[in-house]
């Protein structure tokens, strides 16, 4: 069992109520040290340190392999299908297996949510679609002034379909990086309370 999963488990032991004797008792079977113990209930307790206000930080664990993410450096967010955001540790985001998968389930494909091109890739694409929706429903000219579309003009209903698409896109787009953002400052609230509690040990 890897060092995450042990993690993991302890975690998991420590919410179902179970003593830490207990839990101590069962890791000696797998022949680990004392130190190697308590490192390991030190990291299990950060995932849910109180800060000081009382609230509970959670920790962010990668996707594939469980590990516990202590840095932002470390931490890649795409999404599956475009649609359900997940995060992967740098080992499992350019693992052969992720390689392969990242090109054909995962958005965006050649940069994970969280990099500063989505970012820069976000607020242009914003500009531009926005400039596109006015351009489509707006007093441009595009459309008639009697509502009905002249002969060989896109109709009135393909455009707003068009625009609504356009600015759907954009939208979720929105709340993939709000996710992203929201995710990063967990990281980083988890790192520092992870760091103290490392410190008072």
């Amino acid at each position: 069992m890897s060092d995450p999963e042990v993690v993991a488990l302890v975690q998991r032991k420590l919410k179902q109520g179970k003593s830490r004797y207990r839990i101590k008792r069962v890791l000696k079977e797998q022949a680990l040290t004392d130190d190697k113990i308590d490192a390991i209930f030190r990291e299990a307790e950060a995932l849910a340190a109180p800060t000081r206000t009382g609230t509970v930080v959670s920790g962010v664990n990668c996707h594939n392999c469980n590990k516990a993410i202590k840095d932002t450096n470390d931490m890649n967010v795409v999404a599956f299908f475009g649609i359900s955001p997940r995060v992967f540790c740098n080992d499992c985001y350019s693992s052969r297996e992720r390689g392969i998968l990242r090109h054909t389930l995962y958005f965006p494909q050649k940069f994970p949510i969280n990099s500063a091109l989505f970012k820069i890739g976000l607020f242009v694409s914003t500009v531009v679609i926005l400039f596109l929706a006015y351009a489509i429903l707006g007093d441009s000219g595009v459309w008639t002034q009697n509502g009905k579309a002249a002969a060989g003009e896109i109709s009135n209903e393909v455009k707003l379909l068009i625009s609504g698409f356009l600015l759907l896109s954009l939208g979720w787009a929105w709340v993939l990086h709000l996710y992203t953002s929201g995710k990063i400052s967990q990281v980083k609230r988890y790192s520092l309370v992870f760091s103290k509690t490392s410190l008072a040990h």
